[in-house]
């Protein structure tokens, strides 16, 4: 056992016994100054007392117990040796053990989310396995004789079965109200895909651009009632691939439909008779002499371009590929050539007063299936 002082008064007494040892040369001044400086931290209480007895003793004990003295301070270095070696094994051991405990863990989760997307996907199965269960209920009145038979506590089989049969129907239940929101919203959009039907069946003769953007509008108006009442089920996918469908047929449809204003200005003249003469189309005035641009999307197949100083002197024909065509004459200039396809709003040349022209504008005539129709039901023009 260690000796230690339990006060200062203690150990002044150790030391003042430690002193007298080394002023009759048993120990060296230098050993005790260094035993001293270490009081405080180790067992030196031990060896002070120690020393103190050599001081008191007879020259023939001095020698063993100087001996004795050097074999505890080494057995007491040998088993601070050991100790620290077996904590640093025990900390290697807690560290190996905490790993081991660290990677077993993280098995136990990459398990965990496996059986989670296992979970997942039989639970989209289960729907389709009600049929499956419905049949294993009407078996069940077979299946509980034959637990009877087997000495199988039947009331309690009753109850499980019971039990099961009440959930598949809560189950069963559930399902038909979803199926009937479901048909409820496909109901509602069934009419509105009937008047669009109707519209895009229509004859090009009676084709008007209001008839195809309003067709637009309700192609919008049958995908929000999906995406509200039924959201992305797909059972009603084939409704919005149609409805896409539809809406792009409309639009190719109305960039070919003659509706985009020529150029900028006021009617000096209109479509008819006038004196006994039949005006062939729709005159349109502008002092500033704008460009003028395409009615609709369409292939230029006819143009002149040199000012024979008669009939619509330079002007452009475009065929829309619908049964439409539009001609514009008096121009200044031409920018566009035959066998090019222009857009819908393209600049195609300039107002002039070429051909036989009495002042500033330009002459829009417009065909449909090769007869001539009057342009102003197509346009938004004010007169002057």
């Amino acid at each position: 056992m260690v000796f230690k002082p339990k006060d200062k008064k203690e150990s002044d007494c150790i030391n003042l016994t430690f002193w007298d040892s080394v002023e009759n040369g048993d120990v060296s001044e230098e050993a005790a100054r260094e035993v001293q400086s270490k009081q405080k931290y180790s067992p030196v209480a031990f060896i002070k007392s120690t020393l103190s007895k050599m001081s008191n003793a007879d020259p023939s004990r001095k020698s063993a117990i100087k001996i004795a003295v050097v074999f505890v301070i080494a057995a007491g270095v040998l088993i601070y040796i050991s100790n620290g070696h077996r904590i640093t094994n025990d900390h290697k051991a807690i560290a190996g053990a905490l790993l081991d405990q660290n990677q077993s863990m993280t098995r136990q989760l990459t398990e965990a989310h496996y059986e989670f997307t296992d979970l997942t996907g039989k639970y989209e199965e289960s729907l389709g396995k009600i049929d499956e269960m419905a049949d294993l209920i009407e078996s069940s009145d077979s299946t509980l004789s034959d637990l009877v038979s087997e000495n199988v506590d039947k009331n309690k089989i009753i109850e499980e079965q019971q039990l099961t049969i009440e959930e598949q129907q809560v189950i069963i239940s559930n399902q038909q109200q979803t199926i009937e929101v479901q048909q409820t919203a496909i109901d509602r959009t069934d009419d509105i895909f009937s008047e669009i039907a109707g519209i895009i069946g229509q004859d090009v003769n009676s084709r008007s651009g209001s008839s195809m953007y309003s067709a637009l509008e309700k192609i919008q108006k049958a995908k929000e009632v999906i995406s509200s009442e039924i959201g992305d089920a797909q059972s009603v996918k084939q409704y919005c691939d149609e409805l896409d469908a539809k809406a792009a047929e409309i639009r190719d449809q109305l960039k070919r439909y003659p509706d985009y204003e020529p150029a900028p200005g006021l009617i000096s003249y209109t479509y008819g008779n006038h004196n006994g003469k039949f005006h062939k189309g729709l005159d349109v005035f502008n002092k500033s002499a704008p460009q003028i641009h395409a009615a609709a999307y369409g292939k230029v197949i006819e143009t002149c371009t040199v000012d024979t100083g008669a009939g619509l002197g330079k002007f452009v024909r475009i065929d829309h590929g619908n049964g439409y065509q539009t001609v514009y004459g008096h121009m200044a200039s031409v920018s566009v050539s035959v066998g090019q396809t222009v857009e819908k709003g393209q600049t195609i040349g300039v107002m002039g007063r070429t051909g036989a022209a009495t002042g500033l504008h330009v002459h829009i005539e417009m065909y449909l299936n090769g007869s001539l129709i009057d342009p102003i039901s197509f346009f938004d023009y004010d007169f002057m």
